[in-house]
């Protein structure tokens, strides 16, 4: 089935749960529905039918103004056009699940916000207890036999036991992909291993925007040296799939040449996929918000050394 500009896999194969809030990915800014405990039925709700409606239409979301302005800086895949690429648009069954499902959190990172980091709302409200501030799905359903791949969010999903529970809900793990984006500050438990060594694949994606000291002072209350550890464990104890994904925004772009060097390093232990994402929300800690000398010195490193996505990047600094 041919593609059109507008049409995305997130309104047939692919969706998002936050807590018991549905949204079509990770970039959408709003819930669209309360999931009402079935993931398979999800996609065929009156909402998603009328996105999908609308998209087959040729018709432009305002919700999915990220993609089109990731798809004008001309990166190589915005997350629109990588879904569509996985999964397609031939039909309407739930394949990919991303889950956020709490925002328990033990870090602050400075572009982060209480909704997906509960350590954030205590800060911003002292004087309250602790658990007002943290959203979960408190029943977790089984996972249907369509699913292909299971994302964990958060939140820190290494922080608590509920993603344990997704897993153990899983009929056949020698289909599925699970991945995790984690702040690498907790480690995997025997019994994480026991159950994602019968998976398919298993891909870690560790949030790190900076070397050392400046990863400790951009993700506020994270230790670079147990980040490492963790680090280590993954790529000299399993045979999962190691990434680093990497913000870039004003506080971190100094640190890019070291985190290059320190994982050009870790590659040789094993492959490591490395991702440099330039940050848009909140805006004003968005590189464009470099002043010229600054914006020049990034752009040097840009030539210099090889640094993933630099194309976007260079055209985030000339826009």
């Amino acid at each position: 089935m041919r593609i059109n500009t507008v049409q995305c896999a997130a309104f047939y194969k692919h969706f998002v749960l936050e807590g018991d809030n549905v949204l079509p990915c990770c970039k959408w800014n709003r819930p669209i529905q309360k999931f009402e405990g079935d993931f398979s039925q999800v996609l065929h709700s009156k909402k998603f039918a009328e996105l999908r409606k609308k998209v087959e239409a040729g018709k432009k979301l305002k919700e999915c103004n990220k993609c089109y302005y990731e798809e004008k800086l001309g990166k190589g895949l915005s997350l629109r056009q990588s879904l569509n690429m996985q999964w397609g648009v031939d039909s309407v069954q739930v394949e990919s699940l991303e889950l956020n499902l709490n925002n328990v959190c033990n870090l602050a990172c400075i572009m982060c916000n209480s909704q997906y980091s509960s350590r954030i709302w205590k800060e911003e409200n002292p004087t309250l207890p602790a658990n007002q501030g943290i959203w979960r799905l408190k029943n977790i359903p089984n996972i249907p036999d369509t699913v292909k791949r299971i994302r964990f969010m958060g939140g820190e999903p290494l922080m608590t036991d509920v993603h344990r529970q997704v897993l153990r809900s899983i009929k056949d793990f020698s289909k599925i992909e699970i991945q995790y984006v984690t702040n690498g500050m907790f480690m995997l438990t025997p019994e994480d291993v026991v159950l994602l060594n019968n998976c398919a694949k298993v891909m870690f994606y560790v949030s790190i925007d900076a070397y050392g000291k400046l990863n400790e002072e951009t993700r506020i209350g994270s230790d670079w040296n147990q980040i490492e550890k963790f680090v280590d464990d993954i790529l000299n104890k399993t045979n999962y799939v190691l990434g680093i994904e990497t913000v870039l925004h004003k506080k971190s772009w100094r640190g890019l040449v070291d985190l290059l060097l320190w994982i050009n390093e870790k590659r040789k232990i094993c492959p490591i996929v490395w991702t440099v994402h330039p940050l848009i929300v909140p805006p004003q800690l968005s590189i464009k918000n470099l002043n010229l000398n600054e914006s020049k010195e990034l752009m040097e490193i840009l030539t210099k050394y090889n640094i993933p996505d630099s194309k976007q990047i260079r055209r985030m600094l000339e826009l």
